[in-house]
């Protein structure tokens, strides 16, 4: 695959998605909110139900500089662009305990735990 965070790539990405399945405090109560963004240029878009935010990725690779109302032309231009969210989808959560702990235990032995 490409690494979607290029400044250089020209081509158009698009992701749209619900959140993690469990909080995160790093995402600042944003973690089962539904979001969707789009990358085209150096500028990535950002929505988080329903508030934008705008990065610069060639000067901001981090994400730390919400561009949205610095440059509400490219929010503008970026805004049609993104895709549209599915609400149908299902929310995926743990229905025991159990559950949780087989599954981290089979996270952990092919290495994405520690």
């Amino acid at each position: 695959g490409r690494d979607l965070r290029d400044p250089d790539a020209t081509s158009l990405v698009q992701v749209e998605f619900f959140g993690w399945p469990t909080p995160d405090a790093r995402l600042g109560g944003y973690d089962l909110l539904p979001s969707r963004v789009v990358v085209r240029d150096s500028y990535k878009l950002l929505e988080i139900d329903g508030r934008r935010e705008l990065y610069n990725l060639a000067a901001d690779p981090r994400e730390l500089d919400d561009r949205a109302r610095l440059n509400p032309d490219e929010v503008d231009r970026l805004g049609p662009l993104l895709p549209p969210l599915d609400r149908s989808a299902k929310k995926v959560r743990a229905t025991s305990d159990v559950e949780d702990r087989e599954m981290v235990e089979a996270l952990r032995a092919l290495g994405y735990v520690e």
